[in-house]
């Protein structure tokens, strides 16, 4: 038996993964902790993550957003007050907002037709990539053409994520 405390022990190595809602907690913590995480992120992956809150197009075309984003930022968020009062929570509680090009490497994934996380969330992090991956920042945008939410109508896409995911194992592990 170990004399070291639980705590004490560093995690080395670690990929995080989701799909929606865990991808976004898994690059938001990947994102806003690295440097200060008691685990080491090698890389992260996210499929069909909600990347950015204050998304105008995201409020403006889906009135379900605006409550959903009052309940995860547990404040009383209405599609006027989230780019005024909310802005800074709603940012700060957005991978989007945190990537920068000490980030550990990533793999988004995105659905063009998805009907929860919207396609502008894509483009919005697709700009942000390609804008640090001119810096040297590595990462894989993957755009699931045919496929909404479930990524599940693109089975070549599929496949790119099952070898980039394996490349990334074998590069980072």
């Amino acid at each position: 038996m170990s004399s070291r405390r639980k705590n004490d022990i560093i995690q080395k190595n670690v990929a995080l993964w989701g799909y929606s809602s865990g991808a976004h907690l898994a690059l938001l913590y990947a994102f806003s902790r690295h440097g200060r995480s008691p685990i080491d992120i090698a890389f992260c992956a996210g499929m069909a993550p909600p990347s950015y809150f204050p998304d105008p197009d995201w409020i403006a075309e889906m009135p379900i957003a605006v409550p959903v984003f009052a309940l995860l930022l547990k404040a009383p968020v209405t599609a006027k007050n989230i780019f005024t009062t909310y802005a800074d929570i709603a940012a700060d509680a957005s991978p989007y907002a945190h990537l920068d090009r000490d980030c550990p490497p990533v793999i988004v994934c995105f659905g063009k037709l998805d009907d929860k996380v919207l396609y502008s969330n894509a483009l919005l992090m697709q700009e942000k990539l390609a804008r640090l991956g001119a810096q040297g920042y590595e990462y894989e945008y993957l755009l699931f053409e045919n496929s909404g939410h479930n990524l599940d109508n693109d089975p070549k896409t599929s496949a790119r994520f099952s070898a980039v995911f394996d490349e990334f194992m074998e590069k980072y592990m």
